[in-house]
């Protein structure tokens, strides 16, 4: 083998070690934003449909997974069905799994994420009278969003949790 080739395997190599180690990322597409606003407006079989093709066409953007737990939030909490309730639940911490394995701990999504999925549930625990594990998921996601608030003042959407949250 040649040189070349030596350096061109080394290369190789390296280049398919880099992209397995790569952090995913989170966009708001107008894709995804479209199936967001689908979820908002109780669309839900849209929104599952536009999010199945995101998810095929673009595999790393990690902001799916938020959309998919507002659609699962908005279930649970709408439909106050208990067997929905302890089979969608095994989804949050799936998500929140992904996000903090493979998310970019810089972005500030990587910690609002994981703050709002537990918000939601928390929300959807209280439906079902699960006060204190609503209370330890509030506290959790409010540990994630303190140190937001000082690092990220102003390019992520963290005072939205903090207002729409406060009154709870």
């Amino acid at each position: 083998m040649t040189r070349l080739h030596k350096l061109f395997l080394v290369f190789s190599l390296l280049h398919v070690v880099l992209l397995l180690h790569a952090k995913k990322r989170f966009e708001w597409t107008p894709a995804l934003r479209a199936a967001y606003d689908k979820t908002l407006s109780l669309r839900f079989k849209e929104a599952e449909t536009d999010l199945g093709a995101i998810r095929t066409k673009d595999p790393d953007n990690l902001l799916v997974l938020h959309v998919e737990n507002y659609l699962d939030f908005f279930r649970v909490y709408i439909n106050e069905e208990i067997t929905e309730f302890k089979k969608l639940e095994k989804n949050k911490d799936k998500r929140l799994e992904i996000i903090m394995e493979q998310g970019d701990k810089s972005s500030p999504y990587y910690l609002y994420l994981q703050a709002d999925i537990r918000l939601q549930w928390a929300i959807a625990r209280l439906k079902f009278e699960e006060y204190s594990t609503a209370f330890f998921e509030t506290n959790k996601a409010y540990k994630l969003l303190k140190p937001m608030e000082l690092s990220f003042q102003s390019s992520c959407p963290t005072k939205r949790i903090w207002v729409s949250y406060m009154p709870l």
